[in-house]
């Protein structure tokens, strides 16, 4: 990062975009440990000139919203004047989107371990092993998707859950519009028994089969979603 600072400073912008190519392609993806809401928002800076310089204005604005969101500060004066662009942007407050958990260990974004990404800005996101070691670490856009990992199959697992509760609750409906309809012959030979009470009755065994038949239904749907999530 200050090989890239140095370089920008000094106007050589050959330098500074091969300074942070390695800094991005090579440094950042084998580091030892977690990098820090200071460290990310320096890295955050140096990404909004680099783009900023590729006419990339957009995208400069979100690395240096991201960076601003994690410190508050603004750029060294030695890298830009007082009145441009960039400095505009004011701290902004980081709406957060879960991600997938991974089967072990954690994600990291900008310092911060959990499972939350930053919305609409770009992150500095790591993977973490149960020891805290980095497997893998990335500059990540807002619409860039992370580095695969395997993750804890918390969809399938609701699918499933919503086909075992569906085919409990078919089978107890069933059952139930089963054994009504079992008592209709018993009460017809009954002469107390009105002729309205009997239609109710068939209504009413009629109405949980189709709750019944509605619930398997949905327990085939959850089932399929699961297979599709599987």
């Amino acid at each position: 990062m200050t090989d890239v600072e140095a370089a920008l400073e000094a106007l050589d912008e050959d330098a500074a975009r091969t300074a942070l190519i390695a800094l991005t392609g090579t440094v950042l993806p084998c580091v030892s440990g977690v990098v820090g809401p200071t460290r990310a928002a320096r890295v955050h800076r140096l990404m909004a000139l680099h783009l900023y310089g590729l006419g990339e204005a957009e995208g400069a604005r979100r690395s240096a919203a991201a960076a601003s969101s994690l410190d508050g500060a603004d750029f060294d004066p030695r890298l830009l004047p007082p009145d441009h662009p960039l400095r505009t942007t004011e701290p902004v407050v980081r709406p957060l989107d879960r991600v997938p958990e991974p089967r072990e260990g954690w994600l990291a974004f900008d310092g911060t371990t959990g499972f939350r990404r930053p919305r609409g800005l770009p992150t500095v996101a790591q993977r973490l092993d149960s020891t805290g070691t980095p497997t893998w670490t990335a500059y990540v856009g807002p619409r860039e998707p992370l580095v695969p990992y395997e993750a804890v199959p918390r969809t399938r697992n609701a699918f499933l859950a919503c086909a075992a509760g569906a085919l409990v609750a078919g089978s107890a409906v069933s059952g139930l519009a089963w054994s009504t309809r079992q008592s209709l012959p018993r009460k017809a030979r009954d002469p107390a028994v009105s002729a309205e009470s009997l239609d109710a009755g068939r209504a009413r065994a009629n109405g949980l089969q189709v709750v019944g038949l509605g619930a398997f239904m949905g327990a085939g749907a959850c089932g399929a979603g699961a297979w599709v999530w599987r």
